[in-house]
């Protein structure tokens, strides 16, 4: 799944939001300069409440029509200086003829008017420039999206290059991968080169990749066409030259620019930015309130775990996230200190094909047995388990940007190496406490493929709506305690 680029203003939501936001709070803090006080709340004003909403459509107006937003984030700091003034001078003038013209102006304060436009322009520029700071901070080469550059060798560095100087905030440069035999040794300039044609799709399977682009000179080589399809089975966001546009059947495509290149970008499903912004605020509340109903369990839970099987309270599993970036996931211990050494005696063929291991009787769960007549009984963690409550620690994922509330399964380590390309397409979003998997049966589906087929049509399908009904969903298999183990 791959983020639609805009060439327009709607592109920038973030800042959109904060300077509507340091509006209101210009607004607020000219009002109160004014008047000296909130005895009256200036919303509940029918004139003062027009005026706002006049000034925010204006605000928008003037972001869409002056293109105030472009290239805000390579801007410096005394051209961010220029373009918030011209903002707020836009809002003030635009907003005053416009009251004017329908002659409700000489019911409002000049005063108020005029400085709420002073005060919004050094707000929105002190706004945007932390802003812009924190996006900074955040991309550092782990926050931001991994590429792998399939080239002749020949035009590998220059590719990298050019990607690194138009597009820096957005990728790293992973590796190289030549389309001919390496003869240039393991490095190509600045570049690792960790592949070539005849294991690339190997390579791909088994690391964090999030795009590909590809060489517009590899579409005269013969694989070029292969190389196309396997990148698209394993879900894989795809940057081919624009000249091989082509019908991708059953996936999305869209024309972008990346590293000041025109290109096709393929991938399973493409998204507005906005729409991903939602979620990602989604998320982030989900988090917020998740994490504190975690801290309010641990206080009921920490004592039993300990009494039962004393050790950690948590336990942390390394898995594998989006396009294969690895972190912590972190769940209640329900398992007894010991379980990952036992995991392998009792790996047999029928509880796993390497792919998925599920126990129906697991004596690595806490408090589990099978009595002499083959009767199973449950322990603490099976309580656990069967309620869900181990899972709650999982909201620390999803606060840290590695999960999402709604998602696929984050696999093991172990199941990541044994997984075909097609496999790999389940990873191309963020993985998730819940999913279409997890409401749909659960432990009861034992089919690794139909697992993969949900979580595929999770991705083809995915809107936020989708997400709404799979959270509500969660909430009543929860409860019904259905396919859980």
């Amino acid at each position: 799944m791959f983020r639609k680029q805009s060439d327009n203003w709607t592109k920038h939501i973030d800042f959109i939001i904060f300077d509507l936001i340091s509006l209101h709070l210009a607004f607020l803090i000219a009002y109160f300069l004014r008047y000296g006080t909130f005895s009256v709340n200036p919303y509940t004003d029918e004139y003062w409440t027009r005026f706002m909403l006049i000034s925010e459509m204006i605000d928008l107006f003037a972001a869409a029509a002056f293109n105030t937003f472009h290239n805000v984030l390579r801007r410096a700091a005394s051209k961010e200086l220029g373009a918030s003034v011209l903002q707020a001078l836009a809002v003030i003038i635009l907003t005053t003829f416009a009251m004017y013209s329908l002659h409700i102006g000489e019911v409002y304060s000049r005063i108020v008017t005029y400085l709420t436009g002073a005060i919004y322009a050094v707000l929105t520029f002190a706004v945007r420039v932390l802003w812009k700071h924190y996006l900074r901070s955040r991309y550092t080469d782990a926050g931001k999206r991994h590429m792998l550059i399939i080239a002749l060798e020949k035009n590998a560095e220059k590719i990298a290059d050019s990607i690194l100087f138009q597009d820096r905030d957005r990728y790293v440069i992973s590796g190289i991968a030549v389309e001919n035999a390496r003869q240039s040794g393991p490095a190509i300039g600045n570049y690792r080169v960790v592949a070539d044609k005849t294991d690339v799709t190997e390579y791909l399977k088994r690391n964090w990749v999030d795009d590909v682009f590809l060489d517009p000179e590899l579409e005269t080589e013969q694989d070029y066409s292969k190389l196309r399809t396997d990148l698209v089975e394993m879900g894989i966001v795809t940057h081919a030259p624009i000249k091989e546009y082509s019908d991708m059947s059953g996936r999305e495509q869209a024309i972008q620019t990346i590293g000041g290149s025109r290109v096709v970008t393929t991938g399973l499903k493409s998204v507005p930015a906005w729409q991903l912004f939602i979620k990602r605020l989604s998320d982030i509340l989900g988090g917020l309130i998740g994490t504190a109903i975690t801290l309010v369990l641990t206080v009921f839970i920490a004592p039993v775990i300990w009494m039962t099987d004393p050790g950690p309270v948590f336990f942390t599993q390394t898995r594998v996230g989006e396009n294969g970036k690895r972190f912590k996931m972190i769940k209640f211990r329900s398992m007894y200190k010991d379980a990952e050494r036992h995991k392998a005696e009792l790996q047999t063929g029928e509880n796993s094909d390497g792919l998925l291991f599920k126990m129906e009787a697991d004596p690595r769960i806490i408090g589990c047995k099978v009595n002499e007549d083959g009767s199973v009984k449950k322990g603490f963690g099976n309580f656990l388990r069967d309620s869900s409550l181990d899972e709650f620690p999982q909201f620390i994922n999803v606060l840290l940007g590695q999960m999402s509330m709604v998602g696929t399964r984050p696999p093991t380590v172990d199941e990541w190496e044994n997984y075909d390309l097609h496999h790999r397409a389940r990873l191309s979003v963020r993985p998730g406490i819940t999913g279409l998997w997890q409401v749909s049966g659960r432990s009861n589906i034992q089919d690794f493929e139909k697992i993969v087929e949900l979580d595929t049509e999770y991705i083809n399908n995915w809107s936020l709506l989708l997400d709404l009904k799979i959270l509500i969903k969660t909430i009543s298999v929860v409860i019904k305690k259905e396919g859980a183990m």
